[in-house]
């Protein structure tokens, strides 16, 4: 090759080589910059402004392996889950929102382009940032993060490129636009005839959306100007994951957990949750279950939830033990092994048992938090009744020798009705009925002192004894709502219920004459995941829950369709004006006109949006049925308290 060949042939090469660094330096200037690196964290880009935080790793390569996991196909061949597909809560929600065409777009999407939305988009970290505004998901202030693929950085960029949007054909329904300058992009679309926006920018290789601009620009403040003032920095955060030791490492083949982190003071506040407990806006069982939690001393929750069979929420709350009140010493009690709850409870309790609650407290304490609660008309009536009884002073000296019988070990229980046993005020008012089983100091002094106040029939009149199984049983009628009333001692335990045919079930259980939950494979599933120590211990069993929730239906629908006196003039106020100004009504025709409208509203509501209300409550409780078994403790630890929670699904097969 001659010389005058090579310098031509080095020449072109160096002009190809100096474009090429033109380019790539225009391209790293206006587009996008493969050395600037990623962000530490996505807690560095959380405002804390925001009232939750969740965080999920790998969750692209577990979309993918998914159905092929056995847990997943077992619960999808289920009837509850059939029943849930079949719904018309989901197939309104599938019309509504289009799921599976969306679906089928996205996979059909993703083997088109030359990237992995599973992977390049979805694959390595997502998060979830906001404040809950309202029962409606849609009204939320809700920021997302997921951390994108280097493939994907350059794409975002060129594809919100000025000249490239210029020439881009996008649909007459979506615009694309700049926001601040174009430090983000804002998206506008009509959807059902309603213009939206969402906006969405990019800090090196986290890709930001977000439903709000102001939110928009706190992150961008806080990934462009120093994260000092993000959440992740904030003195009292922790890394959901890393705050719980044994949640550090996934075994292999589980999906990794999701880490949660929620402001439950700033929760509270937004709903009105304490100052509705302190004015008495609940009622009164709420109220008591409340204040038992500890529901106003909560502050902050960090746990992680793990995505397997059975599905387990845990993590520790938070305490401000300065609110707790009188609630002090239930709070800070120590916790019994749960071993020992479950082979206490789970020998003696029924089948029939849809929810129970064991908590480990101050018996005097207890019986304090629950007459604070009751009406004045009732403790008039406690009161009044005390008086007859030489041996009892006033209402506190009753509460101090009654609860002196008796351990720190409480447990309520609540079972179903038997529908066809019940009145017909009754039947429409199904309650569930309701048992109080406490552990005795001394069983003979306790029955010598319930001698006192059988004698004056204090709470309980036309007391009557019987023998069951060689426990003698007492019955009654309440003084205070009229109800059924029974209670027996045995084993060391006091138990009391507004249901005597329950209370039978106990005891026959106890005898071993009857099978228990001891005998139920999922309970001891429950009792056996969910933890060693338990200051508050809860079980609810699914199926029976929706059974009472269907007897319940009646009540249910008409309260939610209950119109009061209030409504009712709202009502004959908004059709006057609409019969005026269309008919020009006036006088005794317009007060006519006005009953007739009045009339069929009222047979509307009896005829169609009542037995609807029924209907869907029944279509709920079907597709409700997948979840089998729902069971928390609280072991309550000083200043906070840890916590964990078992979902176990259903997964019967349809026959």
């Amino acid at each position: 090759m001659n010389r005058r060949l090579k310098r031509i042939l080095t020449s072109i090469l160096m002009i190809f080589a100096v474009i090429g660094v033109v380019l790539t330096t225009l391209f790293c200037i206006f587009i996008y910059n493969p050395l600037e690196g990623s962000c530490d964290a996505i807690g560095t880009l959380v405002p804390r402004s925001v009232s939750f935080f969740v965080t999920k790793r790998d969750l692209g390569d577990e979309l993918l392996a998914l159905p092929n996991q056995r847990e997943f196909k077992e619960i999808g061949e289920s009837k509850a889950v059939k029943s849930f597909l079949n719904s018309q809560f989901f197939l309104s929600a599938d019309q509504r929102f289009a799921i599976q065409e969306n679906l089928d777009r996205l996979e059909q999407i993703n083997n088109e382009l030359p990237v992995d939305i599973f992977g390049d988009v979805f694959g390595s970290e997502l998060g979830i940032a906001g404040t809950p505004l309202g029962a409606e998901v849609t009204k939320w202030d809700v920021i997302f993060y997921t951390r994108v693929g280097w493939k994907i950085r350059p794409m975002i960029d060129l594809c919100t490129h000025p000249q490239i949007l210029k020439r881009a054909r996008l649909d007459p329904a979506l615009s694309l636009g700049d926001e601040d300058g174009g430090a983000f992009k804002r998206v506008s679309y009509v959807q059902s005839g309603k213009a939206m926006s969402f906006f969405f920018g990019r800090v090196k290789d986290v890709l930001v959306v977000s439903n709000k601009k102001e939110l928009m620009r706190e992150v961008l403040a806080l990934g462009f100007e120093g994260s000092g003032t993000s959440l992740y920095y904030d003195r009292e955060y922790e890394d959901p994951v890393e705050a719980l030791a044994e949640s550090k490492e996934s075994p292999e083949g589980v999906a990794s957990p999701v880490g949660l982190h929620v402001n439950l003071a700033e929760v509270k506040r937004l709903y009105g949750v304490d100052q509705k407990l302190e004015e008495g806006q609940v009622g009164t069982g709420t109220k008591i279950a409340a204040d038992m939690l500890g529901l106003q001393t909560m502050s902050r929750f960090v746990g992680v939830f793990h995505p397997q069979t059975p599905l387990t929420l845990e993590g520790r709350i938070d305490l401000d033990v300065s609110k707790a009140g009188n609630n002090r010493r239930i709070l800070t009690t120590d916790g019994l092994p749960v071993s020992e709850i479950r082979d206490r409870l789970g020998a003696i309790l029924p089948k029939d048992t849809f929810f129970f609650m064991f908590v480990r407290c101050g018996v005097r304490d207890l019986f304090q938090l629950i007459m604070t609660n009751f009406s004045g008309a009732d403790r008039q009536l406690i009161n009044d009744s005390l008086k007859k009884i030489p041996e009892l002073d006033n209402l506190n000296d009753f509460l101090a020798k009654t609860s002196s019988h008796f351990t720190d070990e409480v447990a309520a229980i609540f079972s179903r009705r038997d529908i066809s046993q019940l009145t017909g005020a009754q039947r429409f008012n199904p309650k569930p009925a309701m048992t109080l089983m406490l552990q005795t100091l001394d069983s003979t002094a306790l029955l010598d002192y319930l001698k006192i106040l059988e004698r004056d029939e204090f709470a309980i009149a036309g007391v009557t004894k019987s023998d069951l199984a060689g426990v003698s049983v007492t019955r009654g009628r309440s003084k205070i709502d009229g109800a059924d009333m029974a209670y027996a001692i045995f084993d060391d335990r006091f138990i009391i219920s507004t249901s005597p045919d329950f209370l039978d079930q106990i005891i026959l259980v106890a005898k071993g004459q009857l099978s228990g939950l001891m005998e139920d494979e999922g309970f001891d599933t429950a009792m056996n995941s969910v933890g060693d120590k338990a200051t508050l211990l809860f079980y609810l069993n699914g199926g029976k829950g929706l059974d009472w929730l269907v007897d319940y239906s009646d009540k249910i629908a008409n309260d939610a369709n209950f119109m009061s006196p209030d409504d009712w003039i709202k009502f004959r106020g908004e059709v006057r004006r609409e019969l005026q100004q269309s008919s020009g009504l006036r006088g005794p025709e317009l007060e006519r006109a006005l009953d007739r409208r009045a009339q069929e509203k009222q047979g509307d509501i009896e005829r169609i949006d009542i037995p609807k209300m029924k209907q869907t409550i029944a279509e709920i409780s079907d597709w409700s049925r997948l979840v089998d078994s729902i069971t928390g403790v609280i072991s309550f630890q000083g200043e906070s308290a840890v916590s964990k929670m078992i979902l176990q699904l259903n997964t019967e097969k349809p026959e």
